[in-house]
């Protein structure tokens, strides 16, 4: 996490990256929702949520992520999903959360090490 102190606001973090690993279902969910709930009250401008390792998700591990979705929005944050599994992102796109939530894919760039990465949106816009 990355935080700032604001003078008048105190310390608060700028962005958050978290991992899911295994998976994202009822038994689970309150574990990552307990996360959220700890990482959100600080108003992150940004929280990434990377999905690579992350095996299956139902709606149970959907409705964090949506509530996360909708409390950051609120405060003027945003929630992205990085590199979701292919079955996570098939729940995605079969619910429609993937019209929902920002969804992307990090790739490393030709010829540059993993240190380089490009975001490519999965949402379309317009």
């Amino acid at each position: 996490m990355i935080a700032e102190d604001h003078p008048d606001r105190g310390c608060t973090v700028s962005s958050a990256r978290l991992a899911v690993t295994g998976e994202l279902v009822l038994a689970s969910a309150p574990r990552t929702a307990a996360v959220l709930d700890a990482v959100l009250p600080s108003r992150p401008r940004r929280v990434l949520i990377d999905l690579a390792d992350c095996s299956s998700i139902d709606g149970a591990g959907i409705g964090v992520l949506l509530r996360a979705h909708y409390r950051l929005r609120r405060d003027g944050g945003r929630l992205t999903l990085l590199n979701p599994a292919p079955p996570v992102r098939r729940v995605l796109h079969l619910t429609k959360a993937d019209t929902v939530l920002d969804i992307r894919e990090l790739r490393p760039v030709a010829g540059m090490t993993n240190r380089r990465l490009v975001v490519a949106s999965s949402r379309r816009h317009g």
